[in-house]
Parts: structure tokens; C-alpha cells; sequence
């Protein structure tokens, strides 16, 4: 497993007003394992039907029951061991993901006690939900201090996803109870840094993406164009990492870089010149993402003919637009 950037944050700073579950587990894994997986199609269905009915992003905090168990390593039993924030819109394929190395180490498929009867018989967890990004506790974070409701539920949990108790969720989002990103198998590895809640946006922005192994993968794609991203930010280099872990990015491997920036005397004057630099992108180039609720800032990405990456240069830009 690659090292972590030890970007500590806690629970609440990652969640937000996102929708928190909560499951049980043997361990936690995700650069081995990309996914929650599931041994009923019906329970990880339901799991999933809550998710996208709720509209939001969701995180499953994930821990181990303190009772024996030889399924669980002494050291992590009863502990709260990481967080993942998981994908409901496309699944992991019904009955193939564990075989697929981009979701699940190839290793993890010779444990026999990951199989009912012997291996290559019955696999225990033929259903999964996808990881998108994950986070462990920094520190050893027992499950009798800080999930005490959930952990009386535990043969609840353990069958599927459930809310986390206000409670529960209140003791582990303690500012004393540290997660640090750790990578997702078969996604990018790019630690979020948290943007400022309390920012104004005052600076314009300008970002690229000029690999065509990458672009290649967007359906709209022609040879010889750019990806240009307009916007208005606090914090550029913030704004960059987190367009780089953006669901789509993460998807197609994109990676940004900066290409012009230009900070404004206030918000007012820095989103004039950012609807500026949306209509230059209509007139000289054509709409590359399509727009949805997971991304409502869709219109502020273009294809662009390389030759014309210039007229992005913001004082260009607003000298000619």
C-alpha cells in the first residue's frame, strides 16, 4: 500500500451535510479492495436505492464487532477503522466484480475464508457498491467510546448499510478523532485538500488538460482539442486538486493544470469576467461535460481546438470578449 499524505482532518469535515452509514466488517482495506461488498443482491440493492434517493454523497464508516470472532485480527477488534465515500450511480457488475483486478487485489481471492464452502466454490460478498475515495483513522479509535448504539446493532449491521445515530455520530466526530486519504483500488490517488467554508471567491481561473490518453476516454472528444475549466476560486491550488478528484476526473484520469490565473478587487468583479470567459467557451469552443446535479458547474468545461487555447488568457480574454 502506497504511504498517505497525512493530511489529518476529522468526520465532520469530510461529510458535511452528506449522508452518514454505517457497517460492520471483517477489516478495512481500500487499496485492496475498491468496494462494500455485499452477500445478498437484495440488501446491497436496498443500500443502494437509499443512497440515490437521498441525493447527496454518501460515507460508510466502517468498523468490527468487539465480540470474538476468528474472522477479525485481534488487533483492530472492536475498533472504528476508516471511512468510504461510495458511488450509487454505477455499480460494481451484480456477480463479476471480484474478479475484476481493477476493484479487488487478486490476492484477496485466495483467502479461504473469504469463500463459503472452498475456493472457487461460493464467494461470501458476490454484490458490491464502489468505493469512490477513503480515509483511515489516524489512531486506534475504539468502537465502546464512540459508536456505542451502532455497535449494539452490530448483527443489523453486519447483513447491511444503516444511519448512523446522531449520537454516535456526534462522539466520533470529535475534533481529537483523526482521518488521513488513503487510495481507492483502481482509482487515481490524489489526497482532497478541504476547501475553506468561510472563503470568498475573488480570483479567476484558467485550467487545462492536455493528455489525450485521457481525453480519448470522454465520449466527446476529437483529436486535437484541449479541456479547458473557467471558474472563480479562494484558493487556486485548492480548486485544482479538487477538480482532480472529482467524480468524472477520477473516472477518465484527467488531471488539470493551471494556466492562467488573475485575482479580482472583489466577487462581483471576479464572476463578471468568469461569465466573460463562459462565453468566450461557447463561442470559440463547444460544451465537453453534459450538465447534472452531481455537477453543476458543467458549463464551465470546453473542448477547445488547441490553436485557440490562447484566446484563454484572461486579459486576452476579456480585451477581446
Amino acid at each position: 500500500m502506497r504511504l498517505p499524505i497525512r493530511y489529518t482532518t476529522t468526520l465532520e469535515d469530510i461529510v458535511g451535510d452528506g449522508l452518514l452509514l454505517v457497517t460492520r466488517e471483517w477489516g478495512f482495506a481500500p487499496d485492496k479492495w475498491g468496494c462494500l461488498g455485499f452477500g445478498d443482491e437484495g440488501k446491497r440493492n436496498a443500500a443502494m436505492q437509499r443512497i440515490a434517493a437521498e441525493g447527496r454523497d454518501a460515507y460508510v464508516v466502517v468498523f468490527t464487532s468487539h465480540v470474538k470472532n476468528d474472522k477479525v485480527e485481534k488487533a483492530v477488534a472492536g475498533r472504528v477503522l476508516g471511512l468510504m465515500q461510495v458511488n450509487a450511480v454505477k455499480q460494481v457488475p451484480a456477480a463479476t466484480y471480484y474478479t475484476e483486478c481493477e476493484v479487488v487485489d487478486p490476492a484477496e481471492l485466495e483467502i479461504a475464508r473469504y469463500w463459503k464452502d472452498k475456493i472457487g466454490g461460493q464467494f461470501k460478498w458476490p454484490f458490491g457498491i464502489r468505493g469512490i475515495r477513503a480515509w483511515l483513522f489516524d489512531d486506534n479509535v475504539p468502537t465502546r467510546q464512540t459508536l456505542t448504539e451502532s455497535r449494539r446493532r452490530a448483527f443489523d449491521i453486519g447483513t447491511g448499510l444503516i444511519p448512523m445515530p446522531q449520537d454516535d455520530r456526534m462522539r466520533l466526530g470529535q475534533p481529537r478523532y483523526k482521518l488521513f486519504e488513503v487510495e481507492v483500488r483502481g482509482l487515481p490517488f490524489r489526497p482532497l485538500q478541504l476547501r475553506h467554508p468561510n472563503a470568498i471567491p475573488h480570483t479567476n481561473y484558467v485550467l487545462v488538460c492536455r493528455d489525450h490518453a485521457a481525453l480519448t476516454k470522454m465520449p466527446n472528444w476529437k483529436p486535437g482539442e484541449v479541456l479547458v475549466k473557467v471558474g472563480i476560486t479562494s484558493n487556486v491550488e485548492e480548486r485544482i486538486n479538487h477538480f482532480n478528484n472529482e467524480y468524472a476526473a477520477r473516472l477518465f484520469g484527467l488531471a488539470f493544470s493551471k494556466y492562467d490565473v488573475r485575482p479580482s478587487e472583489s466577487e462581483a468583479d471576479a464572476r463578471m469576467l468568469e461569465r466573460s470567459l463562459i462565453e468566450k467557451g461557447h463561442r470559440i469552443g463547444r460544451a465537453a461535460i453534459p450538465p447534472s446535479e452531481e455537477l453543476p458547474d458543467a458549463n464551465e468545461f470546453f473542448f477547445v481546438k488547441e490553436r485557440d487555447e490562447i484566446e484563454f488568457i484572461i486579459m486576452r480574454a476579456t480585451a477581446v470578449g
